[in-house]
């Protein structure tokens, strides 16, 4: 028989804060301690899993072993809509319709299909260093077979049997595999010589979680708990994006505070180019300014938007942005609104100055259209064989050639 309403309630609060609150470290013992709790209280298998889906953790591979990954999730409040976007994909969590940005580049965070949480179901990377927290799972085989897991303790180590404390704070993967080797073969002397019988395997097993930093014009600035191999555009989607004068080509990340790189979501979303998206270490500061330019593209061109520029930037270099002209575009010149003092003032650019002429803060550039009308066409129409629109050259310059062109007079007067 089930308990009371209230003991229900508690147990719900109960399997709800260890599930939801999943950002922080999140053990597989806990939810089954929840789970058994409800059991205990009446509650059947549907009922749990239906709490448990509420606030879901996400079971990936991370190296060689099955890990639960810590579950993010964000709350959308801009423009008064308010939701949880379950950044894993899993059904269930509400959209929400945000208002679009005019700047190019600021929608790209406040999409929940697009998330930048990076795959976990992946080989260690060969540059993750190891901290407090993480767990590794340690294979010997050979003459010997042996399999262990550790966690690594606050102090940086892990302690062996019969051997003691061996510290692997800050170390890679690789380089945490060659100190286990020279600590191990102390005991299993075939891991060492020219032909060793003993071979030992390091990978990472359950993943720690770490805090970090947004601030600046961000729309929801703070500190985020992150799993371990997360990126920057995780934590900038967490945060909201930048505002309406947040700059995203000149994000900057503060590591033991110094400025430790800064990138543009340009070269990624211009270019592709993925390289800047950096893993962030525990206590990263990320700093998101206000905008330095931005220009409005306006006219023929394939994507007409506002777009952030750099200081130096060209015509020719926002075309680019702008995914290049229309197909009914003018090429040979644009028409530029500038403000100059008190008043504004405009100008046109030719083409070959589109490479050398710097854009400034609050410019307007608009292509033109090309002219519709065709230069060398000409249409025939009634008593002929063929009517239809005919194009001007060497061999069609009169009305006679247009005429036969069109398959002759009807009665047989031209020939």
């Amino acid at each position: 028989m089930k308990l009371r309403p209230l003991a229900r309630l508690c147990t719900a609060l109960l399997l709800i804060i260890i599930t939801t609150y999943g950002v922080f470290a999140q053990t597989a013992e806990e939810i089954e301690t929840a789970k058994a709790t409800a059991r205990a209280l009446g509650y059947n298998e549907s009922e749990i899993s239906d709490m448990m889906r509420k606030g879901r953790s996400e079971v990936a591979t991370v190296g060689n072993k099955a890990t639960i990954v810590p579950k993010i999730t964000r709350i959308d409040t801009l423009n008064t809509a308010v939701a949880e976007h379950d950044v894993y994909g899993n059904a269930g969590y509400n959209r929400i319709t945000l208002k679009p940005s005019k700047i190019y580049g600021h929608d790209l965070f406040r999409s929940p299909a697009l998330n930048f949480i990076p795959s976990y179901n992946i080989p260690t990377p060969a540059d993750y260093k190891l901290a407090a927290g993480d767990e590794i799972v340690i294979d010997i085989w050979g003459s010997v077979f042996l399999n262990q897991t550790y966690r690594i303790s606050p102090e940086g180590s892990v302690t062996i049997q019969d051997l003691g404390p061996v510290y692997l704070t800050g170390r890679t993967i690789d380089s945490a595999r060659e100190v286990l080797i020279n600590h191990l073969s102390k005991i299993y002397s075939g891991m060492r010589g020219s032909n060793p019988d003993t071979h030992l395997r390091i990978s990472l097993g359950r993943i720690r979680s770490f805090s970090v930093n947004v601030v600046g014009d961000v729309e929801r600035p703070g500190t985020y708990t992150l799993p371990s191999l997360s990126n920057v555009f995780s934590a900038l989607y967490l945060a909201g994006g930048p505002t309406e004068i947040g700059s995203i080509r000149n994000v900057q990340i503060f590591r033991n505070n110094k400025l430790f790189k800064s990138f543009d979501l340009y070269d990624f979303v211009i270019n592709g180019d993925f390289s800047a998206n950096i893993r962030l270490e525990d206590n990263d500061l990320i700093k998101v300014g206000p905008y330095s330019n931005l220009v409005t593209v306006d006219g023929k061109v394939k994507r007409a938007m506002i777009y952030e520029i750099k200081d130096g930037e060209t015509v020719a270099d926002i075309l680019n942005y702008a995914g290049g002209f229309a197909k009914d575009a003018y090429m040979q010149r644009v028409h530029i609104v500038r403000v100059k003092g008190e008043r504004t003032e405009s100008f046109d650019l030719n083409f070959g100055q589109f490479a050398t002429l710097a854009l400034s803060n609050g410019d307007i550039v608009t292509v033109p259209s090309n002219i519709d009308e065709n230069k060398n066409e000409i249409t025939i129409a009634g008593a002929v064989w063929h009517p239809g629109n005919y194009a001007i050259s060497d061999s069609l310059m009169t009305l006679r050639q247009l005429i036969l062109s069109a398959g002759g007079d009807k009665r047989g007067y031209i020939s």
